[in-house]
C-alpha cells in the first residue's frame, strides 16, 4: 500500500469483539496454556538440538576415525593424507556449530579426495579408501549443515511463538486490569485517563484523545494525553465532517489507519475540495494515525484516536488491541450514563416524597395556623375565651410545624446528623411523629455513640422508616424508641403497641422493612423483627462497632 493511504480494518461489532475475547478467565487460561505449551516446545527443541548435535558429531568422528584407520592400514607411509584426516576431524569438532562452516568442511573433504587422485600414480586400494572416506565425510558434512539449518529454524520459530505468547499474556493482563477498573468505579474522568495510560503500554502513541457525542452534531473531547496542556483541549468540539478520518471510523464502525497523514490523502482532506489537511488539534502531533469508534449497545457514541511520529507505525494488530480498549471506554461511558440516570431518578423520587410530606404535614399545619389566626381575630371582641383557645391552638400548631420542618431538614441535609449527632436526630424525628400523628413517642438513648457517619445515617434511616410505617399502618397509641450500647454492639429498638402483623406473610409496609434490612447489611449490621397480630411490633437494629470500623476502612 502506498504511503499515506488509509487502511480500513475489518468491521468489528461489539458482539464479534466479545466472541474474540469471551471471558477474562477463559482468555487467561488459554494464554497460560499457550505459554506453557510454547515454553515446553522451546525447551524440548533445545534438548533435541543438543542431542542431535552430539549424535551427529559422534557419527562424523566415527567416520573420520574409520577412514583414518583404513588409510593407516593400507598405506602406512601416506602420512600427509592421514594428517589431512586428523585435521578434518579437528575442524568437524570445532566448526560444527555453524552450518556454513560444516558445509565448508564438506567441501574441504571433497577437495582432499580430488587431491589424493592427483598425488597417486596409479589406482590402489589406499586411493579407493581415501576417496571413500573423504566422500563420506563431505556427504555427512553437507547433510549436517542442512539438518542444522532446519534445527535452527525450528528453534527460532519456537522462540518467536514464545515471545508472542508472552506478549499476548501481557496484553490480556492489561485488558483485565482495565476491565476491573471500569467495573469498580463510576468516576468517569479518572477512569478514562487510566484507560488511555494503559493503552499506551500496548499501543504506543505521542498523543491520544477520546471524543464523545454527538452533541448538537458535534463531538467533544472528554480526555486527552499528549504534549498540549490538557485544560486547553478538553471540552473542545470537533465536527465529524471537519475530520474525514473520524467520520470514516464512525461510519464504518471499525478501526481506520492512515500511514502518513502528512500526505494529502482523501481521508485527510477537508470537505469541499479545499485541499488543506484537517485533523483535531488534540492529535496533531504525529504522522501515523489510528482512529476507532466507541460503540455501546450497537450505537457509535464517540471515537478514540492515537497518533505516532513514525509513518506507517500502526498495523492491523494495533487496531485490534485499541478496539478492545475502545470497548472499555464505551462500557465506562455507559456505566456513567446509567449512574447519572439512576441519580436523577433518585433525586426526582426524593423530591416527590418531600413534596408529599410538605403537603401532608407542614402545608396543612400552616393552613390551620392561618385559619385559626383569622378566627381568633374575628372572635376577639365577641367571644374572648374562644379567641384565646384558638390562639393557644396556633401556638401548638406552630410547634408541630417546627418539628416537621426540623425532621425534613435532617432528611435534606445529612451534615446536620454529623454536626448534631444521632441522639439529637432521633429526638427530633420522634417529636415530628408525635406532633404529626398524635402518637406518644418516648425516647431513651445513651450518650452519642462513637461510629462512622454512614453507620449513624443507617440507624437514623431505620428509625425514620419504622416510625413512618407504624404511623401509617400500626394504629399504635404509644411507641418506645431506645438507643443503647451492649458490649461492642449498638442497638436501636422501636417498639409499638399497635395491631401487629404476621411477619411470614405479605403486609403493609413490607417494602420498607426490606429497605431497612438492606441499609443495615450495607454497614455490617442486622435487623430483627418480632410481631404478631394484636400484640404490636418490635424492630431491633444491631450494629457491631467492629463491623462499622471495617466498613469505614473499606469505604
Amino acid at each position: 500500500m502506498r504511503e499515506g493511504s488509509a487502511t480500513p480494518l475489518a468491521r468489528a461489532t461489539p458482539e464479534e469483539s466479545i466472541r474474540t475475547l469471551p471471558t477474562t478467565e477463559g482468555r487467561v487460561a488459554r494464554e497460560d496454556a499457550l505459554t506453557t505449551s510454547t515454553r515446553t516446545r522451546a525447551y524440548s527443541g533445545k534438548v533435541w538440538l543438543f542431542a542431535e548435535r552430539s549424535g551427529r558429531l559422534f557419527v562424523v568422528a566415527l567416520a573420520l576415525v574409520a577412514a583414518f584407520a583404513i588409510d593407516w592400514l593400507l598405506v602406512p607411509t601416506s602420512y600427509p593424507v592421514a594428517a589431512a584426516y586428523g585435521v578434518s576431524l579437528i575442524l568437524a569438532a570445532y566448526l560444527l556449530a555453524s552450518p556454513a562452516m560444516v558445509a565448508a568442511l564438506g567441501g574441504v573433504a571433497l577437495l582432499l579426495s580430488m587431491t589424493s587422485n592427483l598425488l597417486q600414480a596409479a589406482p590402489t586400494a589406499a586411493l579407493a579408501g581415501n576417496n571413500a572416506g573423504l566422500l563420506a565425510i563431505g556427504a555427512l558434512a553437507f547433510l549436517l549443515a542442512r539438518q542444522r539449518k532446519i534445527t535452527d529454524a525450528t528453534a527460532n520459530e519456537n522462540a518467536r511463538l514464545y515471545g508472542q505468547a508472552r506478549q499476548h499474556e501481557r496484553e490480556l493482563a492489561i485488558l483485565l486490569d482495565v476491565s476491573q477498573t471500569v467495573s469498580s468505579t463510576l468516576e468517569l474522568r479518572p477512569l478514562l485517563g487510566v484507560i488511555l495510560d494503559q493503552l499506551k503500554t500496548v499501543v504506543d502513541y505521542s498523543a491520544a484523545a477520546i471524543y464523545v457525542g454527538p452533541d448538537a452534531d458535534e463531538y467533544r473531547l472528554h480526555e486527552y494525553r499528549g504534549p498540549l496542556p490538557r485544560e486547553d483541549v478538553v471540552g473542545r468540539g470537533v465536527s465529524p465532517e471537519a475530520s474525514r478520518i473520524i467520520h470514516a471510523a464512525i461510519a464504518r464502525a471499525g478501526p481506520v489507519i492512515v500511514e502518513n497523514r502528512a500526505d494529502e490523502t482523501p481521508l485527510m482532506l477537508a470537505p469541499g475540495g479545499s485541499g488543506k489537511p484537517l485533523a483535531p488539534e488534540a492529535v496533531g502531533h504525529g504522522r501515523a494515525v489510528l482512529w476507532l469508534p466507541i460503540i455501546t449497545r450497537g450505537a457509535v457514541i464517540g471515537a478514540l484516536g492515537v497518533v505516532h511520529p513514525q509513518p506507517g507505525y500502526y498495523t492491523e494488530r494495533h487496531g485490534q488491541l485499541a478496539m478492545a480498549f475502545a470497548q472499555q471506554v464505551g462500557s465506562a461511558l455507559e456505566n456513567a450514563r446509567l449512574y447519572e440516570q439512576a441519580q436523577g431518578r433518585a433525586v426526582l423520587e426524593e423530591r416527590q416524597r418531600l413534596a408529599r410530606e410538605l403537603h401532608d404535614s407542614v402545608s396543612q399545619v400552616l393552613y390551620s395556623i392561618a385559619l385559626n389566626s383569622a378566627s381568633a381575630a374575628a372572635l376577639r371582641a365577641s367571644d374572648p375565651e374562644r379567641a384565646t383557645a384558638l390562639q393557644n391552638d396556633v401556638h401548638e400548631l406552630a410547634g408541630v410545624g417546627l418539628a416537621e420542618m426540623r425532621a425534613l431538614i435532617f432528611e435534606l441535609r445529612p451534615e446536620s446528623l454529623e454536626r448534631e449527632g444521632l441522639v439529637s436526630a432521633l429526638h427530633k424525628q420522634a417529636d415530628a411523629v408525635q406532633a404529626r400523628h398524635a402518637i406518644a413517642v418516648r425516647v431513651s438513648a445513651v450518650e452519642e455513640p462513637e461510629m462512622p457517619l454512614a453507620a449513624k445515617e443507617a440507624l437514623y434511616r431505620v428509625a425514620q422508616e419504622a416510625l413512618q410505617n407504624l404511623a401509617k399502618h400500626a394504629q399504635a397509641q404509644s411507641v418506645e424508641l431506645a438507643l443503647e450500647q451492649i458490649g461492642s454492639d449498638v442497638i436501636l429498638r422501636i417498639k409499638d403497641d399497635g395491631r401487629g402483623f404476621d411477619a411470614d406473610r405479605s403486609f403493609p409496609g413490607h417494602l420498607g422493612l426490606h429497605s431497612m434490612r438492606e441499609r443495615m447489611a450495607g454497614v455490617g449490621g442486622t435487623l430483627h423483627i418480632q410481631s404478631s397480630l394484636g400484640r404490636g411490633t418490635c424492630i431491633e437494629a444491631r450494629l457491631p462497632l467492629a463491623a462499622t470500623v471495617e466498613h469505614a476502612l473499606h469505604s
